[in-house]
């Protein structure tokens, strides 16, 4: 740990969980440095400036039987109906370089940088065996760099419940230069790979256009709200669609002002627009 009048530094940050021993911890950080909002201190706020996080790893395992290597507060007597917060940040200005999440065995690439963000965790439990954590999270104008897509900046929130079975993605909202996302998704059991999906999106062409750098392609609005239900080798979407003021400007075919309407119908041996 090192001090500096306005900045913390911390290398080597562990956090485990109920993994076994030997096994990979739930939270590890190479080195996070911390710019403290002075001003936020004096009005008696938990709010931190710049923050910068190089290469944290986060490792969710969750078993058939729905014991995870997530941490659980210890019970102090009856188990309390309400929940119990375990912790709430709030960041100016956050930057995470080289980072990783993994969940069982999906590994997912964590790099990104962005204004506010806010991160909360609660944990509820009923009963042994009927515990939950509920989380909040939300980050402003993020951006995110890809493989030929253009840097872009956007804002989104979530909150989403995992339980000791089950899980859920309860709200989420992706808000893009001109284009919204809005779904919320259901795990059954963590135990197979199954996911229930609703999702409603407003896609401006101009973002394709100006995130995917293809300068061609069309301009307009597409819209569609439906539903996917997802397993291994049978999954099935859904949905309805409508279009308007689409206009190409191809060599070959240039027209403007075009619509369309109607439903999409996916699965994996078939694809259809009626």
């Amino acid at each position: 740990i090192r001090l500096s009048p306005f900045t913390v530094e911390l290398s080597q940050l562990t956090l485990h969980g109920r993994e076994p021993a030997g096994q990979r911890p739930f939270v590890h950080i190479d080195h996070v440095t911390v710019g403290v909002d002075l001003a936020a201190l004096l009005e008696r706020k938990v709010v931190l400036g710049n923050v910068t996080v190089e290469r944290p790893s986060v490792s969710i395992e969750i078993d058939r039987n729905g014991h995870s290597n997530v941490p659980v507060p210890a019970h102090r007597g009856p188990p309390k109906p309400w929940p119990q917060q375990l912790f709430s940040v709030t960041i100016d200005h956050l930057h995470l370089s080289d980072g990783i999440i993994r969940f069982n065995n999906r590994r997912i690439p964590l790099a990104a940088d962005g204004g506010r963000f806010s991160f909360g965790m609660e944990y509820a439990s009923t009963g042994p065996g009927h515990d939950v954590y509920r989380g909040r999270v939300s980050w402003d104008r993020m951006r995110v760099a890809a493989q030929k897509w253009l840097p872009f900046a956007s804002t989104w929130s979530a909150q989403f419940t995992i339980g000791r079975q089950s899980g859920s993605l309860d709200q989420f909202r992706w808000q893009l230069p001109h284009s919204t996302l809005e779904a919320h998704a259901d795990w059954p059991n963590w135990s197979k790979p199954e996911m229930n999906l609703h999702y409603r999106i407003r896609l401006n062409l101009r973002d394709v256009r100006t995130l995917l750098r293809k300068p061609h392609s069309p301009t307009g609005i597409v819209e569609s709200t439906g539903t996917l239900q997802y397993a291994p080798r049978a999954w099935n979407l859904r949905g309805d669609y409508s279009a308007q003021d689409i206009t190409m400007g191809f060599k070959w075919f240039h027209d403007a002002g075009m619509r369309s309407r109607g439903t999409i119908l996916a699965g994996p041996k078939q694809a259809a627009i009626p």
